[in-house]
């Protein structure tokens, strides 16, 4: 890095970035000097990356290229509004020198660019960059009819059960007034004129919050959908409040307003041409920042509110292996839930541990055997409010019950789909439908269905514990009826059969 910024030294490279600071100022309307004054500095590191990688390995010097990349999260409304010059960096890197001849071609087309800027009025077109992962996405869902399969998993690791929720949404593309199509997905999606950077100042300069909100103290985010025309203009903006968040109606009227008096976009491309596109972000409504900071990232718990605090690991793993059934409770034939309620001080260590909800009789022995777990928990990821670490209260639960198997707890591995949870999942997601009585009714609801996983691996023993419609159990214990062996439950060197219990919910949801 040191020989990278002597480069930047030697090459005099500050006097041209000074140079091109002053004609900006000059030029403060022409477009071509902001665009001059970019590609200057883009290429004063392709000047100092060639200087530094001679003196080093370049892929050792492209490694920390990357490395120094990673050090931080960028704020961005959107992933495709923010382009990093990184990879023409590395791919700088690699290219060879050109030959005379091809770059005394290449020389040519600066003056030829010259001329036509000189012949045509008009602004140069802006190429929108295309994001290979984005566009192989698009294709695909293309191919499958538009149809998004969402799969969404919840692990308890007091019950050791999972969660599997399938959402099947169409995001097929919708007609207009117009006749036009809007596409919700497309292969080069719309653009801000001038990139993350243009719309943040933007949004900065004529988002207006509300008098009356500042005064009655309101915050909130609000999610603005709105639509790119096929001609870069905005229509269609509605504003909701984000989950969690209960706004006023006039904030939520200030972000469609500021989204409609946004200036014409860079449309969206699809099989080459321009075409509407549905899109959608939030915008914050803070009174201890600036009003139009978005979230660092999707799901990022504000700071001004508490983070709980977080097991360091794996905690069903760890409950697995540490949590015995007391043989007395065995005995007894005693079973129950315990609640635990303990504090996770400041530095992560815990403290203070007691039952709570003691109306509910348990054998002491569980109780005990669920403090005993706990104490020997290692230092727990402390809670946050308003960013700073703090001490809080947690309650965790521990369940013990016998069910006439061998217990979880008492086994040398659990049962397993083949290839894992992932594939379980997978497998779910492709062959679980949607009863086509329960779509017409507009119904959901969750299903609970326990089966037993035999030590051949075979499933058999499938029972409905919860259901909201028979349809819907019926449906998923066909689909597990289908499924491969699996791997068997060991203990003490053999196969074991045991119950496994597998929560499955039915949801429609609309494009989000």
């Amino acid at each position: 890095m040191i020989a990278h910024e002597r480069a930047h030294a030697h090459g005099w490279h500050s006097a041209d970035v000074l140079f091109a600071e002053i004609l900006c100022i000059v030029f403060w309307f022409h477009p071509l000097a902001h665009w001059y004054r970019t590609a200057l500095r883009t290429v004063h590191e392709y000047l100092a990356d060639a200087a530094a990688s001679r003196q080093a390995d370049r892929k050792q010097y492209g490694l920390l290229l990357i490395g120094q990349s990673q050090s931080g999260m960028p704020i961005a409304f959107a992933n495709h509004f923010f382009q990093s010059p990184l990879k023409q960096r590395l791919v700088m890197l690699t290219k060879k020198a050109s030959a005379p001849l091809r770059a005394l071609k290449f020389g040519l087309l600066a003056p030829a660019a010259m001329l036509f800027a000189l012949l045509f009025r008009q602004a140069p077109a802006i190429a929108q960059a295309v994001d290979e992962k984005h566009l192989e996405f698009v294709r695909e869902l293309e191919s499958k009819g538009w149809m998004r399969t969402d799969t969404v998993v919840t692990f308890d690791p007091n019950t050791y059960q999972e969660t599997v929720q399938i959402v099947r949404n169409s995001v097929a593309p919708e007609v207009d007034g117009s006749g036009n199509l809007v596409y919700h997905y497309t292969e080069v999606q719309p653009q801000f004129p001038g990139g993350q950077e243009a719309l943040n100042k933007f949004l900065t300069d004529h988002l207006k919050y509300p008098d009356a909100a500042k005064k009655a103290g309101a915050e909130g985010i609000a999610t603005v959908r709105f639509v790119v025309n096929q001609d870069g203009t905005i229509s269609k903006a509605r504003a909701i409040a984000s989950s969690g968040f209960n706004m006023r109606e006039d904030m939520l009227e200030a972000a469609e307003n500021v989204v409609l008096s946004m200036p014409k976009w860079i449309p969206a491309q699809h099989k080459g041409k321009a075409v509407g596109c549905s899109l959608n972000f939030p915008i914050n409504f803070s009174l201890r920042s600036k009003p139009v900071e978005a979230p660092s990232f999707p799901n990022a718990p504000d700071k001004t509110t508490l983070v709980e605090p977080l097991f360091p690991g794996d905690l069903s793993k760890f409950l697995f292996e540490n949590v015995k059934y007391p043989e007395t409770a065995r005995k007894a034939n005693a079973e129950g839930k315990v609640f635990v309620e303990f504090t996770v001080k400041e530095d992560g260590s815990l403290a203070d541990f007691k039952q709570v909800n003691t109306n509910i009789s348990v054998h002491p022995d569980l109780v005990a055997e669920a403090i005993r777990v706990i104490k020997i928990m290692p230092k727990w990821k402390p809670a946050v409010k308003d960013g700073k670490v703090v001490k809080t209260k947690y309650t965790l639960p521990i369940i013990f019950k016998l069910d006439g198997f061998t217990e979880l707890n008492e086994l040398d591995a659990l049962p397993e789909y083949p290839g894992g949870q992932p594939e379980l999942y997978k497998f779910l997601g492709n062959n679980v439908i949607y009863p086509e009585a329960a779509k017409r009714a507009g119904e959901e609801g969750m299903v609970v269905i326990v089966f037993v996983v035999e030590a051949n691996g075979a499933l058999s023993s499938f029972e409905t514990v919860k259901t909201a419609r028979k349809d819907f159990a019926d449906e998923v214990i066909r689909v597990l009826k289908q499924s491969p062996t699996w791997k068997p439950a060991m203990k003490n060197g053999k196969a074991v059969k045991v119950k496994y219990t597998l929560p499955f919910k039915f949801q429609m949801l609309g494009d989000k």
